[in-house]
């Protein structure tokens, strides 16, 4: 039997739930999945309206990936929440083309859509002001 890994790691600040990514590559409609039950599963919980998404581990994001994370920012700032992005390596390459991911959201315009920080501490500095 294959040993099943969870996809996030999740801790709780005072201002924001921290949910780190710990999939190298979020591609497939079941990593998407995963994603999304855990992050609702959190969100239905009600312990914090600020999620910090932590991607130093990943390496790859497949277009219905950004495609979630659009519809969860949209949901958060819907409920006086936010989303913050942080860890997205600007030196890490996407697998498939060569590409930094950091340029991907860049070429896509959601560097404009997202609040992108350098690292968890920095994110979290933000929402305590």
């Amino acid at each position: 039997m294959e040993e099943v890994k969870p996809i996030v790691s999740i801790n709780h600040t005072e201002n924001a739930a921290v949910v780190t990514l710990l999939y190298e590559e979020i591609v497939s409609d079941a990593d998407i999945n995963k994603l999304e039950e855990s992050i609702t599963a959190l969100i239905i919980q009600g312990r914090s309206k600020n999620l910090v998404l932590d991607f130093s581990r990943v390496r790859y994001l497949s277009s219905s990936a950004l495609g979630y994370l659009i519809t969860l920012n949209k949901s958060l700032k819907q409920q006086n929440g936010s989303l913050k992005v942080c860890g997205i390596d600007k030196k890490v390459k996407n697998a498939s083309n060569d590409r930094y991911i950091y340029e991907l959201l860049k070429i896509v315009q959601l560097d404009k859509f997202f609040d992108i920080y350098d690292s968890v501490d920095d994110a979290l500095q933000c929402l305590s002001k």
